[in-house]
């Protein structure tokens, strides 16, 4: 399916041709392309791999409610930050506080009046694109001012790194940026090759990969945290560097051998961050992985991961970086 000359892909999960055929003719010519299941296990999947603009549900859909499809498909709704509409077959007070409770972004409502829909279906999904300027425009901030080394990767290629990063590789902000494998060395591990493969094509959640190799450097070794970016970019992710034996003083998320230190900044109450929250948040400064950090405080990975997703949900951050440069902003600025 050639999507490229449409701006916009909507969603519709609705499994009466009529009303398929009645989208299609009212988007018809307004560069929205329509793509339609009638089974939610399909919506699923398709909407995983599509990253459309807006979901369209039909409130009863072969057994499953507006408000079931909505949950089932929460997880990619919400990483993506995809708006969701919800057609009702009458217009119920109880319905509509239940679906805002829920998170739903708006609803139809018979008569199906053209002009009102489509008013609702441009208006929705320019208020989240609105959003997601907003949020690009604030991550372009904490990318720049990080004292780690980070760069943004579409697979094997990097599309952008900041100043750090050319810092600790030598070279010229100018200059074209190298591939992935062009700088580290991973090639004769197979396992360790296909992990970070795999990790670079967004099939896997966010990975920590310890002690790899540098190429044409002998002195160093780094870690390296790739994160996926859900929230601002399909197929990209953000890598940071964490140095490790190396002996020059260089920003790239070390001072001589000391990571960034944080102190308390007045804002953790501001967010609401518990005071196990910030310890999460002090190891995660000095670099520390989950699996480090459940060892340093005696607790199992999986609640260190809860604790992370906590604070990202107080901070709306799409990461642990992020919530790190929200929370301790003057720690970040300082060492631009």
């Amino acid at each position: 399916m050639n999507l490229s000359k449409y701006s916009k892909i909507i969603f519709l999960v609705e499994s009466d041709e009529n009303k398929y055929s009645w989208f299609s003719q009212l988007l018809k010519n307004k560069k929205y392309k329509l793509v339609q299941t009638i089974d939610v296990s399909v919506a699923i999947k398709k909407v995983s791999k599509l990253l459309p603009d807006l979901i369209i549900c039909n409130y009863e859909q072969n057994g499953c409610d507006g408000f079931e499809t909505f949950k089932l498909l929460q997880k990619s709704i919400l990483n993506n930050r995809i708006p969701f509409i919800v057609i009702f077959p009458d217009k119920s007070l109880e319905n509509i506080q239940l679906g805002l409770e829920l998170g739903i972004d708006n609803f139809i409502f018979p008569p199906y009046d053209e002009t009102k829909i489509l008013e609702k279906i441009t208006t929705t999904i320019n208020k989240v694109d609105e959003y997601k300027a907003l949020k690009v425009k604030h991550f372009e901030k904490i990318f720049g001012k990080s004292p780690l080394g980070v760069f943004i990767t579409r697979g094997n290629e990097l599309e952008k790194a900041n100043s750090a990063f050319y810092k600790f590789f030598s070279l010229s902000e100018k200059s074209p940026l190298p591939k992935f494998n062009e700088i580290f060395d991973f090639e004769n591990n197979t396992y360790l090759r296909r992990k970070i493969e795999r990790c670079l094509k967004g099939k896997a959640s966010d990975c920590f990969f310890a002690n790899i190799a540098v190429k044409h450097r002998n002195d160093v070794k780094v870690d390296l945290q790739i994160l996926q970016l859900y929230k601002y970019a399909t197929e990209r992710t953000l890598v940071q560097i964490i140095v490790k034996n190396y002996n020059r003083s260089v920003n790239v998320g070390t001072s001589g051998n000391r990571f960034v230190q944080i102190h308390h900044s007045g804002k953790e109450e501001e967010f609401g961050v518990t005071t196990r929250e910030i310890e999460i948040l002090k190891f995660s400064s000095k670099g520390f992985s989950i699996k480090q950090i459940a060892k340093e405080l005696g607790i199992s990975d999986r609640t260190v991961e809860k604790h992370r997703s906590n604070i990202m949900k107080k901070t709306d951050t799409a990461n642990i970086i992020e919530a790190l440069s929200k929370i301790y902003a003057e720690e970040f600025s300082e060492r631009k």
